[in-house]
């Protein structure tokens, strides 16, 4: 294995990342400190220094975050992809906070009204506050695990939470919509109490795993079949010569894997 200084890449990318996010968390985590302090602050002269005392570095203190987070890309890639699609949610709520935090303290002083004043007040201590918690959302999930698939897929719900779900003495009802045509079924871990299929080819693959399915089928209204020549015309198309038309999604697992 190649080193760097004597120590291996994944052992100095994971010094390098660790410190990355340790700045951030110090640096930052002070930003965010104050933020939810803010409204514990009853003057406006004591939150306007508040704010002034991260004036000069609540926006620097930010490319630690970008750095840190191409570092993780650079150093371990599987795992970057896979945190970010596991924690979707948290993440995107965390980018628009950012940018509700970031507004709040460039605004928040543009006008003198007491209404505008407040409002921002508000959306700056619920976004630095929120910030704080989605973080800590994020860092206990990644301390505790992922479940994963072979490929590095995020399963999703973690097995217990599932298995709350699911409970067999539920005093809910269950129903699932199907997958596409090529899933396993006999993989699935845990069984709503119905699926809803809306073809009989899926209703009759579940029923001979003794499963109930119903069969949500939407009837296709019938329509006068337009005249040929005029349509191709219109569609700039020669009548005379045979014409293949493809409309569906481009998926592996659809009839429009291949087009001819």
């Amino acid at each position: 294995m190649e080193t760097f200084l004597g120590i291996d890449y994944p052992t100095l990318w994971y010094l390098v990342v660790g410190l990355l996010f340790s700045d951030y968390a110090i640096l930052e985590g002070f930003d965010y400190g104050a933020g939810a302090w803010h409204l514990f602050l009853r003057k406006d002269l004591s939150r306007r220094i508040a704010i002034n005392a991260i004036g000069p570095v609540w926006d620097a203190n930010q490319v630690w975050l970008i750095i840190g987070g191409g570092a993780l890309f650079a150093g371990f890639p599987v795992m970057y992809a896979t945190m970010l699609s596991a924690m979707y949610i948290p993440f995107m709520l965390f980018l628009v906070l950012l940018v509700l935090r970031s507004s709040a303290i460039k605004f928040r002083s543009a006008e003198e009204m007491k209404w505008w004043r407040k409002t921002w007040d508000i959306i700056y201590f619920v976004s630095n506050t929120l910030i704080g918690f989605l973080l800590g959302v994020v860092l206990g999930n990644v301390l505790q695990g992922f479940e994963l698939h072979e490929n590095f897929e995020y399963k999703g719900f973690g097995s217990q939470l599932l298995q709350k779900i699911y409970k067999q003495e539920r005093s809910y009802k269950i129903l699932e919509t199907c997958h596409d045509n090529s899933f396993d079924f006999s993989s699935k871990s845990v069984w709503p109490d119905a699926f809803v299929a809306v073809s009989e080819f899926q209703k009759n693959k579940l029923e001979t795993l003794g499963r109930t399915c119903y069969l949500w089928d939407y009837e296709i209204p019938k329509k006068e079949r337009p005249n040929r020549e005029k349509t191709l015309r219109a569609l700039g198309l020669d009548p005379n010569r045979k014409h293949i038309l493809n409309v569906g999604l481009f998926h592996a697992n659809k009839n429009q894997k291949y087009i001819y």
